[in-house]
């Protein structure tokens, strides 16, 4: 065992194993959340199709028993400690607007859309007064801050009563060049909601009705 492979978290190890076994399939991981539910541990691996597609049910079952096979092997119980009592491992994807938490999420999500709010004006480094609360296309994300092109500025309906109130609505034309946004100017960063018909298309039937329904999705 290198000196690397020593200072290595059950964490990152399965990190690891989960990329290499994705990698092949088609997935990109996401996250992998190791943590407790009641008396047992659970493993929760987030993954998104390189494609762009939607993840089926069938998908998430092909990476379980992939990685189910992997993680099994003696030499990774052997090295990581989370492995060695039962758990359980769930599959899935990451929502339609997740938050984007890791560095790794800006590499894979570049191009989506996202929603961004921020501490204060999100188009102070452009000069431009769009206000805390911005959808735009995610360009690049670093340490330091993430760059959105066709920044649009949004407003919350302030009539909370009204069924539908709560989604956003565009204020202005999108910028015409790309914004900077600081990282310590960051509150958060969601990928921006599948449109309606997208999700109808995607999920079908009543169970995609239901998605678009309660996600309170404005059309761009």
């Amino acid at each position: 065992m290198n000196q690397t492979d020593k200072t290595m978290t059950d964490q990152t190890r399965i990190e690891a194993i989960a990329e290499q076994v994705l990698a092949p399939l088609g997935f990109a991981l996401i996250e992998a959340k190791l943590g407790q539910v009641g008396r047992s541990k659970n493993l929760e691996i987030i993954i998104y199709k390189l494609d762009g597609t939607a993840i089926s049910l069938s998908d998430c079952e092909t990476v379980s028993r992939s990685l189910d096979q992997a993680l099994e092997e003696p030499q990774q119980t052997e090295q990581i400690a989370f492995l060695r009592n039962a758990y359980t491992l769930d599959v899935s994807s990451p929502g339609i607007d997740r938050l984007i938490k890791h560095p790794r999420e800006y590499e894979i999500f570049k191009g989506r859309k996202v929603e961004v709010k921020t501490k204060g004006d999100a188009g102070q480094s452009a000069g431009i007064a769009l206000g805390p609360h911005v959808i735009g296309t995610l360009v690049a994300g670093t340490a330091d801050g993430i760059t959105i092109a066709n920044a649009t500025a949004v407003m919350q309906n302030a009539d909370k009563k009204k069924k539908g109130s709560n989604k956003a609505k565009e204020l202005a034309a999108p910028l015409d060049k790309e914004l900077a946004i600081a990282n310590a100017d960051l509150i958060s960063v969601r990928l921006y909601p599948l449109t309606l018909n997208k999700i109808l298309a995607e999920q079908g039937g009543e169970e995609g009705q239901d998605l678009a329904e309660s996600a309170q999705i404005a059309e761009i």
